[in-house]
């Protein structure tokens, strides 16, 4: 992944803390995926047993399975964020692309979402609130705790 976002970096500005959303955080699309795909291999396994009119389930089955995987991987790589001692930045690169981003001076207040398989996996969402009521949320992050205090020690860095 490039260590610098994609509008590029301002003088004097460097990264604190980069990442992409984790796999992990799409655990429920790939279960499904991995179900349907095992559906998908036994419904060839009933065909291949003597009930040829499911075969044609098979393909379909198969290819949905297939592709929600690939979209969660996609999906995944697609949304970065960085931390650098000036900002946060939060950018979607898909067919688009969106970036928002906040100077370090309007963040107000800073919160750590982790369910249970986050904490097990060390994955989480950091939302920072900004004065004047917006937010940037850094959803599904790998090691959120890290980039929580990679923010509190910018102010030390720049």
């Amino acid at each position: 992944m490039a260590l610098e976002p994609s509008g590029g970096l301002r003088a004097g500005e460097r990264v604190l803390w980069a990442s992409r959303r984790s796999l992990l955080h799409y655990h429920r699309r790939l279960l499904a995926s991995a179900l349907i795909l095992a559906l998908s291999f036994a419904v060839v396994a009933l065909a291949a047993q003597g009930l040829p009119y499911l075969f044609p389930l098979s393909l379909p089955l198969y290819l949905v399975g297939i592709f929600t995987a690939l979209s969660a991987r996609a999906s995944a790589s697609t949304h970065r964020y960085y931390i650098t001692g000036q900002r946060v930045i939060e950018e979607h690169l898909r067919l688009g692309r969106t970036i928002r981003e906040a100077p370090l001076t309007q963040v107000s207040e800073i919160e750590l979402r982790q369910g249970a398989l986050g904490r097990l996996f060390d994955y989480g969402t950091l939302i920072f609130r900004l004065t004047g009521g917006a937010h940037i949320e850094f959803r599904g992050i790998r090691h959120p705790e890290a980039a929580r205090r990679a923010l509190l020690e910018a102010p030390k860095a720049a």
